[in-house]
C-alpha cells in the first residue's frame, strides 16, 4: 500500500465522517472485490484471444460469445462500478472489449485500500491484504511499503513524533535516542 500524505488522510475522514461499518457493507465490499477479481481474471485469460482460432458454426460463435462475456458490478460504499467484458467471434477472429482498464481497476482498489486503512485501520486488515494481493505490482516490495510493522511505525510516527518534540527542550537521553533514531532509519523527514 502506498504511504498516504496528510491531506488524503484528512480528505477521507471528512469525506467518509458519518460512514458505519456494517456487517452488510463489509459483506457487499468482499463480494465486490470477488467481483473485481473474477473481472480481472477474465480479463486476464482472453488478453490474446484475437489470435485465437475461432469457432467454425455460427451457433458455436454465438455460444462462446456468451460463454464468455462477462457484465458484474461492485459496489463500494456511495460508488457504483459496472465491469463489462464483450466478446465478439467472426468468421476469423475473436474481439474482446472491456469498459476497465488493469490501471483503472487498480485505481479503484487502492482507493477502497486507503479508505478501509484510515477508517478501520487493522480491524479488516484480511480485506486490505486480498487487495494487496489483487493489485500484484510488479516493483520489488520496499520494506516502508509493507503494513503493519513495527519499523513503518516507528519510522513514520515515531521519527515524526520525536521531530514535532525537538522544538521543545529535551533531556539529553531523549536526545540521545533522537540521534540514534536518525542514525538507524536515516533523514528525519
Amino acid at each position: 500500500m502506498r504511504k498516504l500524505t496528510k491531506k488524503r488522510i484528512a480528505e477521507i475522514k471528512t469525506t467518509y465522517a458519518n460512514f458505519i461499518f456494517t456487517d452488510k457493507i463489509i459483506n457487499e465490499i468482499k463480494d465486490s472485490i470477488s467481483n473485481i477479481q473474477e473481472y480481472q481474471n477474465r480479463s486476464n485469460y482472453l488478453k490474446n484471444a484475437y489470435f485465437w482460432d475461432s469457432p467454425s458454426h455460427a451457433s458455436d460463435r454465438r455460444a462462446y460469445e456468451k460463454k464468455f462475456s462477462l457484465s458484474l458490478e461492485a459496489n463500494f460504499f456511495t460508488e457504483s462500478y459496472l465491469l463489462e467484458i464483450t466478446v465478439q467471434c467472426t468468421c476469423k477472429h475473436i474481439y474482446v472489449s472491456k469498459n476497465k482498464n488493469s490501471n483503472e481497476i487498480k485505481a479503484i482498489l487502492k482507493n477502497i485500500q486507503e479508505i478501509l486503512y484510515v477508517l478501520t485501520f487493522d480491524q479488516y486488515k484480511n480485506i486490505i491484504e486480498k487487495i494487496d494481493s489483487i493489485i500484484e505490482t510488479k516493483r520489488s516490495v520496499n520494506h516502508n511499503d509493507i503494513l503493519f510493522t513495527e519499523e513503518y511505525y516507528e519510522k513514520n510516527i515515531g521519527i515524526t513524533f520525536l521531530k514535532n518534540y525537538t522544538k521543545v527542550n529535551l533531556s539529553k537521553a531523549d536526545k540521545e535516542r533522537l540521534e540514534e533514531l536518525k542514525a538507524k532509519k536515516g533523514k528525519v523527514v
